[in-house]
C-alpha cells in the first residue's frame, strides 16, 4: 500500500523572498533562510563569525555576486563564497524574473506576439516609405514645416 508523505513544515522552501522582505531580516532570520537554501554553505566553525558580523538582509543584498567579500570576511572556501554571493544575486534578480513568471503563460505569449506584430508593422511602414521614395515622390516636408516668414 502506498503511503502519502506527511507535510514537514521544516522542509526547504524554494520560493524566493522579495527584496523588501530580505531587507527587513536580521542576521538570525537571514542565517535561517540561508540554512534552508544551502544547508552546508556555512560550516559550523564559520557560523559564529557570520552572526558576529551581524550581516543583515540589507547588507547581504549589497554583496550580491561578490564572492570575494564572503571569502575574505569569513574565510570561506571559494565554493561556499560563490554559493552565498549567488544566493544574494538570485534574490535581487529573482524579483524581476518572478514578476514575469507569475504572468499566466498565455499572457507572456500574447506579449511576445504583440512585440512581433509591432516589429512587423514598423518594417511595413519603413517599406512603404522606401516605395514612395522610389516612385519619385519627395518625402522631404521640411520646407512645409519650417517657413521663414
Amino acid at each position: 500500500m502506498d503511503s502519502v508523505p506527511e507535510h514537514n513544515p521544516k522542509q526547504v522552501s524554494h520560493t524566493m523572498p522579495t527584496i523588501q522582505e530580505v531587507k527587513q531580516w536580521d542576521v538570525d532570520k537571514l542565517f535561517e533562510w540561508i540554512q534552508q537554501q544551502e544547508p552546508k554553505v556555512l560550516p559550523d566553525d564559520k557560523v559564529e563569525n557570520f552572526k558576529k558580523a551581524r550581516i543583515s538582509g540589507r547588507a547581504f543584498l549589497t554583496q550580491a555576486g561578490n564572492a570575494n567579500f564572503f571569502r575574505e570576511e569569513f574565510s570561506l572556501s571559494i565554493g561556499d563564497s560563490l554559493a552565498l554571493a549567488d544566493l544574494a544575486k538570485e534574490i535581487k534578480e529573482g524579483e524581476t524574473a518572478g514578476i514575469k513568471s507569475k504572468l499566466p503563460s498565455f499572457m507572456s505569449c500574447t506579449l511576445r506576439r504583440q512585440q512581433a506584430n509591432n516589429v512587423t508593422e514598423n518594417r511595413q511602414q519603413a517599406e512603404d516609405v522606401e516605395m514612395s521614395d522610389s516612385a519619385g515622390k519627395s518625402t522631404d516636408h521640411a520646407p512645409l514645416l519650417f517657413s521663414l516668414r
